[in-house]
Formats: C-alpha cells, structure tokens, sequence
C-alpha cells in the first residue's frame, strides 16, 4: 500500500526530478529500517560489492528511470509495470535458482497476465443498472 501511494505522489510531482524524489524516498526507507539493520554483524567484503551493485543498479539507476517516467504515463500502465516486477522476479528465481513454482504463484502470475491484457485492451466492468420497482 506504501509503494502505492509513493508511485501517485511520484507521478503528481511532475516537474520534480526524479533524482530527487529518489534520493528522498532512499533518505526515508534508511531512517524507517535503520532500527532494524543489523549493524553489529560483520559482512564479508565480496558482500559489499553485491550491496554496492544492488544499491546503485537497482534502487539508484531503476528507480530514477521509473520515477521520470511516471508523470507521463497513465495510473493503469504505471499499475501494470508495477505488478510485473513480482512476476519477473518468480520467472528469474525458477530459471536461474531452479525453485519450483507453487500453486499461489502460478495462479498470480496468471491473474496479473490477465489484468495486463485487460488493461492493455480496455476491458471495462459491466455497469449494472438497478431497476426501481
């Protein structure tokens, strides 16, 4: 539901740069998670380039890249990209780390496949219509 509400502030910001809305929401997710972290446990130094990669690749370069996107973009297809991301994630876990998929995660890969089509399509809810008597 956060993510949600951060990707409408994101794509109301407009004129804001997205460097900016990125480096706010990171300084944000630091401060909420910072009591959480594990701070006195050691890391090993090949650890800290994949933390590096993560942080700068993803988080940094991704969401910069998503965050200038958003104001030109419609809230359906911005809802559309979101619910990719789990999906790929599923596909890249069972593909490279031989995980097998589960009954839940096939039957939500299935239902955002669905939704994409839908709003790739224009399907519309049927619009019922309440008869007074």
């Amino acid at each position: 539901m956060l993510y949600a509400v951060t990707t409408i502030l994101a794509k109301g910001l407009g004129q804001q740069r997205a460097e900016i809305t990125v480096l706010c929401q990171t300084v944000v997710g630091v401060v909420m998670l910072a009591p959480f972290a594990g701070v006195g446990q050691h890391i090993a130094l090949a650890s800290w380039g994949w933390l590096l990669g993560i942080g700068v690749l993803h988080t940094g370069i991704a969401y910069v890249l998503m965050n200038s996107a958003f104001p030109r973009l419609t809230t359906p297809v911005i809802g559309v990209i979101t619910f990719i991301y789990p999906v790929v994630a599923i596909i890249v876990d069972w593909a490279i780390y031989g995980h097998p998929l589960g009954p839940a995660q096939a039957a939500g890969m299935a239902l955002i496949a669905v939704a994409t089509l839908g709003v790739r399509l224009g399907w519309r809810f049927p619009k019922w219509r309440v008869s007074t008597v």
